[in-house]
């Protein structure tokens, strides 16, 4: 799946939660951390799991979305977030919280260009039995609270299509897959990546269970029953119409190859470069 966050912002969320830790925090680094939690709490609405596990709380219970027009409105939510940052800015006076704000507001430059990049050069593939397998996992956990982990039967639930309002989070991916696959010229994923989750998409599906035996955490069966048989399927499709399309290198457009360059600091064009 896509990564929905720079290495910037982790750090940035890193030092968010290592700070709430420590008694007494420097006025500029709560200003820093206040500034922080608006890009890691309106953003953890897509991907909770993810924010979940950098120490964002309140999201345990929450699922990817995967619904229709997710793109567009993690973009939207982003611009949001920039102009509230960038309007932050020119009020800060204090050199070090600058400094903190102009990186977080370069990370969301960064997610919203490559978004856009991606969007444009590449078909959008999940690996959905990783994605549950990791949410269930971040909660059924030796070092989480009892309390905590009652709530991956939720999870479980949700991305079973067991709640109202919930749609199978198998279903969600393979539509939104689909719904590209319209779009001529884009780039399947490499075949060497779906091989990989293909051949791994049993152990993490029985993981889930054995997880849920680990725990002791009961009413499960029936949710587990029904994401496991959405798996499968998932799988089917995946076969079916991802992998015998899949590229079989990972040269990438020259754009998306200059921008991921730019992400590992090195900002010299590709032609110039070789």
């Amino acid at each position: 799946m896509r990564k929905p966050l720079t290495v910037g912002t982790v750090a940035l969320a890193t030092s968010l939660v290592m700070a709430a830790e420590k008694p007494a925090v420097p006025a500029w680094v709560e200003r820093s951390n206040q500034n922080t939690r608006i890009v890691l709490q309106s953003e953890a609405e897509f991907a909770p799991e993810f924010y979940a596990r950098q120490g964002v709380e309140g999201f345990d219970e929450k699922i990817v979305d995967l619904k229709p027009g997710v793109f567009e409105r993690t973009r939207a939510v982003e611009r949001k977030i920039l102009a509230e940052l960038e309007s932050r800015l020119t009020k800060e006076s204090d050199p070090l919280v600058r400094q903190d704000l102009e990186i977080l507001i370069k990370a969301e430059k960064d997610n919203i260009k490559g978004s856009l990049i991606n969007e444009k050069y590449e078909l959008p593939y999940f690996n959905v039995a990783r994605t549950v397998f990791l949410g269930q996992r971040s909660l059924l956990d030796d070092q989480i609270p009892a309390d905590r982990q009652q709530k991956a039967l939720v999870r479980l639930k949700r991305y079973a299509g067991q709640e109202v309002g919930y749609t199978p989070v198998t279903k969600l991916a393979e539509d939104l897959t689909r719904g590209y696959m319209k779009k001529p010229g884009l780039l399947f994923p490499a075949k060497i990546q779906v091989e990989k989750d293909l051949a791994d998409q049993q152990f993490l599906t029985d993981g889930i269970g054995k997880l849920y035996e680990k725990y002791k955490i009961t009413g499960y069966e029936q949710a587990y029953a029904a994401l496991k048989q959405q798996l499968a399927d998932y799988e089917k499709f995946i076969r079916a119409e991802i992998l015998p399309k899949a590229r079989r290198d990972f040269r990438l457009p020259a754009e998306e190859y200059a921008f991921n360059l730019d992400q590992y600091g090195v900002d010299m064009p590709p032609a110039q470069l070789i």
